[in-house]
């Protein structure tokens, strides 16, 4: 399901002032362009998690990561990131000077001191309840005295009243100071009775840790969220973000960003959830050291191992295909004979020639292709060979685009089915093609999400098998 609505660029491109406007009146004091500029940085204020700012094997990353450090780019300054909690934290910062910009910010919180950009994307409000609690409610009367929490300072207290009142309903709820996303949904989950009011780009992600929360409706007022600046002094900032902002809505920048960060998430079914997070509990812990020990060895992500693992054989070391590849890596024959691995189904020695395959192949592939693009052509060569994603690349050549990025790989990875184009390669047809592209989605999701919960919060056997210690998500 895509809850994040797309933003059309025109019906805001007529509210920026003209991109290139610049201060006429002369000033003694620098202007706040001229401020970051000076300081060589940008630092902006972020909300920590998988829909905003988070650090994988790759670096920091994001959907607001990325959108913002294009800005930083395009003013010639270093990107600082100050992690925070919540949105709330976000304009307290920004109140108190202490940062230039906060992202991911509501457009209808009311504050004279805060001046909000134009809208970035449109996220519906849901109310999250726990289904072991009997039938989630279907509206807001049906609620009754079921507890609901907010994060404080949201904009989600506001829409309950005007809802409360627009239904004339008798439910209450409870502002939970300094909460994240997570931190509501992993108060529901362990309460196992109450609701929540949860964000739908936020609900997208961390739904799969929690199979047994479901949406029980949606809030009537879907929200706009951008970038909050200070309405204080000179607008100079303030314009050229606008500026860049309704550019990249315009060039399809923030629509690549949505497709990058949610497409491949959005995917995953409830049922897919679940059999995930109970494998996560039941069978990880039997490997887990494994794609540690032999991540470590190549200088790989052991969750992306893992992840790999998992598409493959569901982390079944006895799984087998009908075509005869084996084990829990699903390793050919002759890869394992061209890795010296005697028995496929011994989890040790499939592993450990896994890696040692995957990280062949990204070695093998041109070293000037970036990060993370670099990793997700080796996924689609491990998957289909590498011969084809080379072929891939050069046919991307040939039609004018960028051979180095893996969406447009990807696309005439996709085309090497047909004869007009496999016929001008070197390898041909690839009747794998179609299947290496959902391949690689998968793989991202799996790895995504085990990044995700690794990092999570939640107070279960999920965060030991992870490795990590649990963590009491009440606050």
């Amino acid at each position: 399901m895509i809850w994040i609505q797309r933003i059309k660029p025109f019906a805001i491109a007529i509210a920026v002032i003209a991109a290139g406007a610049l201060l006429t009146a002369a000033r003694d004091e620098p202007s706040r362009i001229e401020t970051v500029r000076q300081q060589g940085e940008l630092v902006v204020a972020m909300r920590q998690g998988p829909a905003s700012f988070y650090t994988n094997s790759f670096g920091p990353a994001g959907f607001d990561y990325e959108l913002a450090s294009g800005f930083a780019r395009e003013l010639g300054v270093q990107l600082k990131v100050v992690p925070v909690e919540s949105a709330r934290q976000g304009r307290d910062l920004l109140a108190a000077g202490e940062v230039d910009m906060a992202v991911g910010q509501a457009q209808h919180v009311a504050d004279p001191a805060i001046a909000h950009s134009i809208p970035v994307q449109s996220v519906t409000q849901f109310v999250v309840c726990d289904t072991s609690a009997g039938p989630v409610p279907a509206n807001a009367r049906a609620l009754g005295k079921r507890p609901l929490l907010v994060a404080a300072g949201s904009p989600h207290a506001d829409q309950l009243e005007a809802l409360r009142r627009d239904f004339n309903a008798t439910f209450t709820w409870r502002e939970v100071a300094g909460a994240s996303e997570e931190n509501l949904l992993g108060a529901v989950h362990e309460d196992r009775a109450g609701c929540a009011v949860i964000d739908s780009n936020e609900w997208d992600f961390h739904r799969h840790l929690y199979p047994d929360l479901r949406v029980a409706f949606e809030l009537p007022r879907p929200a706009f969220t951008g970038w909050a600046l200070t309405a204080k002094g000179d607008p100079s900032l303030r314009e050229l973000a606008n500026a860049y902002l309704a550019r990249r809505l315009a060039d399809g920048t923030v629509a690549a960003l949505r497709d990058r960060y949610y497409a491949h998430v959005q995917s995953l079914t409830g049922i897919d959830g679940k059999r995930f997070y109970k494998a996560i509990r039941h069978r990880l812990p039997r490997y887990a050291d494994l794609f540690r020990r032999e991540a470590e060895r190549n200088n790989l992500d052991w969750r992306l191992l893992a992840a790999v693992a998992y598409q493959e054989s569901l982390w079944d070391p006895a799984a087998q295909s009908p075509t005869g590849v084996q084990g829990i890596m699903q390793l050919t024959l002759e890869t394992s004979l061209q890795l010296g691995i005697d028995d496929r189904t011994d989890p040790v020695a499939s592993i450990k020639g896994g890696a040692r395959y995957l990280r062949q192949i990204i070695d093998a592939l041109p070293k000037d292709i970036p990060e993370a693009d670099r990793t997700w052509m080796a996924l689609a060569a491990y998957n289909a060979g590498l011969s084809h994603v080379l072929d891939a690349r050069e046919l991307t050549r040939k039609r004018g685009g960028n051979p180095d990025s893996w969406p447009e790989v990807r696309d005439n990875l996709a085309l090497l089915k047909q004869q007009r184009w496999y016929s001008q390669t070197r390898y041909g047809y690839a009747r794998g093609a179609t299947q290496a592209i959902i391949y690689v989605r998968h793989v991202r999701r799996y790895y995504d999400l085990l990044v995700l919960a690794s990092n999570s919060t939640r107070n279960d056997q999920m965060m030991l098998a992870m490795g990590g210690p649990a963590h009491s998500s009440a606050n």
